[in-house]
């Protein structure tokens, strides 16, 4: 790359520069900073350039508000008002939250963030209550000091389409859409001397053409980089590597054509030792194509004296109905579909047009093509994604361009694997392996193993372990050559992975003797955003049908438990249920009415008839109900409904079905635990607990603790024992001295 890029803005650094300043009676060198006496002269100096980029930008904005003190026993929500301390900055709004049950804050959350602030503002929160509550804001600068990094992952394949030039080979007219996208053809690429660099580009092919030794620039247009949708498509058409830089990893192995092959995409070549999928071939003037299959050991005969066409049956010997016996001897070999390799024939007989073989036939086959006379052997069968034309023992390249080097994980797929050779394996082969000079290495139970001198790693267990291999800690393989020259790769293939991609626990606590349960969920999503929820019985409801992977609606038995989803400030209600978290933007309570002869109802309405629910979505009336049209009426299979769904969010997974009266338990913010938030996940004890004098705790545990938190969490309890998916019951925090069973029997009390 040997373009300039230019910047069209003014860089400030974190720290105003400093400058020789003359004011006062001791010249010095200084930054402007606002103190005395320097007030007029640094306001004054701030409106200039450079300190006029730091200026102009340091002003800050409300990012979210903190409960000091949550308050007790308000009515209504109360009004929350944010004031500059310093007149400066104003038009932030926040909005409170309170608990139904104690009346007190459960959450401020900010509508708008305001702007122009340079202090941080003071929160007043006004309304009725036996105890006020105090909030104060955590401001931010959504511009001094902040980057947006963006990613594009648009690596979508795991080779490129773009094929680096060869001589002696064929290219095809690059066609283009309506789209300007190709529609067949070929993008080729190829590096020219620039000075003292080559300079590599992608070309689009004028004419269908055959190359020669030369190549010439005036039989191809530049392919421009922004065409490509992909990065391996712009890296090996304008990848070209100076000295030092990582080179992209070219395979090249020669191919030897076994017989003739006339217009078709089918050959068969001697040598396929490093042949694989997505190569593509070249030179002798042949068609650029890919390779999209290989098949080895296939029975091909050489030098054969022709074919013959005959009728074969399944454990005969015998070829019968030979349309022309000429040239046909004894001993000769034959070779055939269902035709055994290195079977001769025995026997003749002129009066049947038949022949006898020294081996049965494996299958039924009519008019089967049949070579004979020539020399059997094995070869491998290559498909093409083009038609080639090759005379016998034409040799032509496949190649295949890895980018391990550049874009790690592309290779795994398609890259050559070459296990170790039959001859090195111990104590195994024929006559002409020699048993003393095998790399052997014995396993401790004394096995005969092939050495790890030669191989990568070894992946070893008991007998019962059937899990081995399978878990993200037992496939990352070490060592290199085991694909390719650089590295090995283990089948995660692409990205490095985690045990877990999220984090669901819940932890349930006893208290009040045993009488009542807290709950809290830490959930630890897919990009590390930590988060703490309680899990309080009066934000649980059930599946009153179940919910299906297909399902655009959720039935629940009472939805009013659930927070309401608010569109306008884009916050969904959240809910978990099994585990998997979803997201809904719609929250409906249907009261349907009895449907009555000759009445008019509104679309979307609830109506019912004959004990079923329906939902309108057209003309109802009628004077009768047989004679309202079925489409325009939709089944209600129930009245509390949650739609706008977006299922397994956050990584979580999406089963095929939650089976009914599966719990539906509240995620929304309304059950963040005051203190905790994301990149907060319970910093510190004190969320919880009350602070002790020289320890963590004061011995009272959450039953005196009087923290947000706590108070949070024990104003919203479970019960005694209703425990979502749990059936155990649980140690009292009362009870700590007790060691118990399952079951709750003692086993041991400490006195």
């Amino acid at each position: 790359y040997r373009g300039d890029d230019t910047f069209g803005g003014d860089i400030t650094d974190f720290d105003l520069p400093a400058y020789y300043d003359t004011f006062g009676t001791t010249p010095m060198f200084r930054s402007p900073s606002g103190e005395a006496p320097y007030q007029a002269e640094d306001e004054s100096t701030w409106q200039t350039w450079p300190y006029n980029q730091w200026y102009n930008n340091r002003n800050l904005q409300v990012f979210q508000i903190l409960i000091e003190n949550a308050g007790a026993n308000y009515a209504v929500p109360p009004v929350v008002t944010i004031t500059s301390a310093d007149g400066k900055g104003s038009g932030a709004t926040a909005v409170a939250v309170i608990d139904g049950n104690t009346g007190s804050i459960s959450n401020i959350a900010v509508t708008s963030s305001g702007s122009g602030f340079t202090t941080t503002p003071i929160v007043t929160i006004n309304g009725s209550a036996t105890t006020p509550a105090k909030a104060y804001p955590v401001m931010y600068n959504p511009q001094v000091r902040t980057f947006d990094s963006k990613l594009k992952f648009d690596r979508i394949n795991y080779t490129s389409n773009v094929k680096v030039w060869t001589a002696n080979t064929s290219y095809i007219q690059t066609e283009f859409n309506a789209n300007g996208r190709v529609s067949s053809g070929d993008i080729i690429t190829y590096a020219l001397q620039d000075g003292n660099v080559m300079i590599r580009q992608a070309y689009f092919v004028n004419a269908n053409l055959t190359t020669t030794t030369q190549f010439i620039p005036s039989d191809y247009t530049v392919c421009p980089p922004s065409y490509f949708d992909n990065a391996n498509d712009r890296i090996v058409g304008y990848y070209e590597p100076a000295n030092t830089m990582p080179v992209v990893d070219t395979i090249l192995t020669a191919v030897t054509v076994a017989n003739t092959a006339t217009n078709t995409n089918t050959i068969y070549v001697y040598n396929a030792d490093r042949l694989s999928k997505n190569m593509y071939i070249s030179e002798s003037g042949v068609t650029a194509g890919y390779v999209t299959d290989i098949l080895s050991n296939i029975n091909l005969q050489v030098n054969s004296l022709g074919y013959f066409y005959g009728n074969l049956s399944k454990g005969s010997t015998a070829i019968e109905n030979i349309n022309n016996m000429s040239n046909i001897q004894v001993g000769q070999y034959v070779t055939g579909a269902n035709i055994g390799y290195e079977t001769t024939i025995v026997s003749i007989n002129y009066t049947t047009n038949s022949v006898n073989l020294s081996d049965s036939i494996n299958g039924n086959v009519t008019l089967a093509n049949v070579s004979f006379g020539g020399i059997p052997i094995k070869v491998t069968q290559v498909a093409l994604s083009t038609n080639v034309t090759l005379a016998t023992d034409t040799t032509i390249y496949a190649r295949y361009d890895s980018l391990e080097q550049l874009v790690p994980g592309v290779t795994y797929p398609t890259s050559v694997t070459q296990s170790a050779p039959f001859k090195l394996n111990p104590l195994f082969g024929r006559s002409w392996d020699i048993a003393p000079f095998d790399p052997v290495q014995f396993s401790k139970d004394g096995i005969a193993l092939l050495s790890t001198s030669v191989y990568d790693q070894a992946l070893y267990s008991l007998y019962a372990d059937i899990a081995l291999g399978t878990a993200p800690e037992d496939i990352i393989t070490q060592g290199g050559q085991f694909i390719d020259t650089y590295h090995s790769r283990a089948p995660e293939e692409l990205i490095p992975g985690i045990t877990f991609d999220t984090l669901d626990m819940r932890i349930y606590t006893k208290i009040d003797s045993g009488a009542n349960i807290i709950a809290y969920r830490v959930f630890d999503n897919m990009m590390n955003q930590p988060d703490v929820l309680r899990i309080t019985g009066s934000a649980i409801t059930k599946l009153e049908l179940p919910l299906y992977i297909t399902d655009s609606n959720i039935y629940v038995t009472t939805a009013s438990v659930l927070a309401d989803p608010s569109p306008t400030y884009a916050r969904p209600g959240v809910v978990f249920i099994n585990g998997e978290r979803i997201t809904y933007y719609k929250k409906t309570v249907y009261t349907p009415v009895i449907w009555s002869a000759n009445t008019s109802y509104s679309t979307g309405s609830a109506i019912s008839h004959l004990d079923t629910n329906y939902i309108v979505t057209g003309n109802v009336n009628a004077n009768n109900w047989s004679y309202v049209n079925s489409s325009n009426v939709e089944v209600l299979p129930g009245t509390n409904v949650l739609g706008q769904l977006r299922r397994g969010t956050q990584g979580t997974a999406a089963p095929m079905v939650h089976a009914y009266w599966s719990d539906v338990v509240d995620a929304g913010q309304d059950q963040r635990i005051p203190g905790t938030s994301y990149g907060n996940l319970m910093a510190n004890v004190n969320i919880f607990y009350n602070a002790g004098i020289g320890t963590a705790t004061d011995g009272t545990g959450i039953n005196g603790s009087i923290t947000p938190g706590a108070l949070f969490l024990k104003a919203g309890v479970l019960g005694s024992d209703a425990i979502p998916g749990i059936s155990n019951a649980l140690t009292t925090e009362d009870a700590i001295n007790t060691i118990t069973t399952e079951t709750d029997t003692d086993i041991y009390t400490e006195d």
